[in-house]
């Protein structure tokens, strides 16, 4: 964690500082510190707003949380950017199944 931290607050460029960024949300999320990495990914989409790392991380603290269309938006910005993503396009149906919109949610799994 530290030396994340470091690299975080020292690295050399702007995508290095946003990448440390997101590892050390991830970390805190694992352990259950959701404030914490919901504000680190704040930072990092403040930063830059199209972060893959960032949405996807958005997201998923979102459908923890209930905020299904938040995390729908989140995971269509993605895919705008990426839209062959299978990781962002299972969670999309993640989130479309959790809100009942199953036929959705199915229509994002066939693409894969």
């Amino acid at each position: 964690m530290h030396l994340l931290e470091t690299l975080a607050s020292n690295a050399g460029s702007r995508s290095q500082t946003l990448t440390a960024q997101i590892k050390l949300a991830e970390i805190q999320l694992s352990r259950r510190k959701t404030d914490v990495a919901e504000n680190l990914v704040a930072k990092v989409l403040r930063e830059d707003s199209r972060n893959i790392g960032g949405l996807k991380l958005r997201a998923t603290i979102r459908m923890e949380s209930g905020e299904l269309d938040g995390a729908v938006a989140d995971l269509r910005q993605g895919l705008n950017d990426q839209p062959r993503s299978a990781e962002l396009m299972v969670l999309l149906a993640m989130a479309y199944e959790r809100g009942g919109k199953i036929e959705l949610a199915d229509k994002q799994l066939p693409t894969l």
